[in-house]
């Protein structure tokens, strides 16, 4: 399948509920997963979806991303960054997963509760979603306590 088909298939896939999506499994492969996290505790709910490519992992981001923000109305009004976002990573040579971040930002302004947790090949999952919340905190600590390059 090549972008433009990739591309199609997941916008069609997109009209499902974000959590409905948010577990999507392709039967062939389930190579690569994307774990996701939505809510406050203690009613935080995990999502795993099972890709059988990397090359699906920006389209299924963008996809879910839309479909949480058609969620609640506000595709019109936020959706550009998602389609910049993935406008961006098809113009880069940047590995798959990176997009799925930036992608996936795009929903914060509307769902700021929605997080990724982790986003790779299979064999590097950790096995629980305890630890992927345990991973995801640490990096964000490790994000903020990082100044900005040139800044000693």
């Amino acid at each position: 399948m090549n972008r433009e088909e990739r591309y199609h298939h997941w916008l069609q896939l997109a009209v499902l509920p974000p959590e409905v999506l948010a577990n999507h499994s392709d039967s062939a492969g389930e190579e690569w997963i994307v774990v996701t996290a939505e809510g406050d505790p203690p009613d935080r709910q995990h999502h795993m979806a099972r890709l059988a490519s990397s090359e699906d992992l920006p389209y299924f981001a963008f996809a879910l991303a839309k479909s949480y923000l058609e969620d609640v109305g506000e595709w019109p009004l936020f959706g550009m960054k998602a389609e910049d976002a993935l406008a961006s990573w098809e113009e880069s040579s940047a590995e798959p997963r990176e997009a799925v971040r930036t992608i996936l930002a795009s929903v914060h302004p509307v769902w700021p509760d929605v997080e990724l947790l982790f986003a790779g090949p299979a064999r590097e999952w950790p096995g629980d979603t305890a630890h992927a919340e345990n991973w995801h905190a640490s990096l964000k600590k490790a994000i903020s306590s990082t100044p900005p390059s040139g800044i000693q």
